[in-house]
């Protein structure tokens, strides 16, 4: 059984739903983790990596939310244009030119939040917005190239046995994203990560140090 609830449930709550559903079944899930709710509306849209897009997009938003807003005064406007129902309306907007445009779904996705913003803020706003959907999406893609590129072949096979050694699924995303940090340490560049809680950002640490364990360039 897996139950999910929004993340207006506090813990408590979720806690003794947890106990109530548990004879239900062999064992009970409960998660008021927003980003799974957005995950299964992505995958039932049929998007590509939703679990990776999901934490994008709620990344953006909180970039978004802590950068409009100083300039959107009204407090009802501020919170519909940060509410569930937007994020739904800018995936099901997504959602409408997958069988139509064969691009990247994270590209898709950051169209349709500028559109959907385009209508409900001022000009400095939206220019503000769409850097913030260029660093998060945009660039996302490159770096993983890039990264997959030039990144030592040893290397890259370590980060992926550093991963299984530490329990975790080497998914691509992760690979992408170790493989970058790699990439800008052994090029000497400082590098600090940035994003909400439960992004990865310990886990990436985690694993190049790991890697850099493992791999014999680094011994």
């Amino acid at each position: 059984m897996f139950v999910v609830f929004p993340s207006s449930v506090r813990m408590r709550d979720a806690e003794e739903i947890r106990v109530w559903t548990e004879s239900l079944s062999h064992f009970a899930i409960v998660q008021w983790d927003q980003s799974c709710i957005v995950e299964a509306l992505l995958m039932s849209r049929g998007f590509t990596d939703p679990r990776h897009l999901a934490k994008q997009l709620l990344i953006l938003r909180e970039h978004a939310r802590s950068t409009l807003d100083v300039s959107i005064r009204s407090l009802s406007v501020y919170e519909s244009l940060f509410s569930f129902s937007a994020l739904k309306a800018v995936i099901n907007d997504a959602a409408s030119q997958l069988a139509l445009r064969n691009i990247d779904h994270k590209r898709l996705i950051g169209e349709a939040v500028l559109r959907y913003f385009s209508v409900r803020v001022g000009e400095t706003q939206l220019k503000d917005l769409e850097a913030i959907v260029k660093s998060i999406f945009a660039s996302d893609n490159e770096t993983g190239l890039q990264a997959r590129i030039s990144i030592r072949p040893d290397l890259q096979e370590s980060i992926r046995v550093a991963a299984r050694a530490l329990h975790f699924i080497p998914r691509q995303a992760m690979i992408d994203s170790v493989s970058s940090l790699a990439t800008a340490l052994t090029s000497s560049v400082s590098t600090v990560l940035v994003g909400p809680s439960g992004v990865g950002k310990t886990t990436s640490y985690q694993v190049l140090a790991k890697a850099f364990e493992l791999s014999p360039a680094f011994e």
